[in-house]
């Protein structure tokens, strides 16, 4: 799993900010960026109302049968 920020939908609004439990979301250029270390604990995807934040699902391996 891993976090993804849509830069066409962020608005800058910040408001993902604040809600890190790790700290590694900033605003650069008005834009949410995202640093190493995030634990992808889904907190800012539930708080951004312009849905600019998904918890994007890995791939399941293929396993050799």
């Amino acid at each position: 799993m891993g976090i993804k920020i849509d830069l066409q939908r962020c608005v800058g609004c910040g408001s993902c900010i604040p809600i890190c439990p790790v700290g590694v979301l900033s605003l650069i250029d008005m834009k949410a960026r995202l640093r190493e270390g995030c634990t992808s604990c889904g907190d800012c995807v539930d708080i951004c109302t312009f849905r600019a934040i998904e918890l994007e699902e890995q791939p399941a391996e293929k396993k050799d049968s």
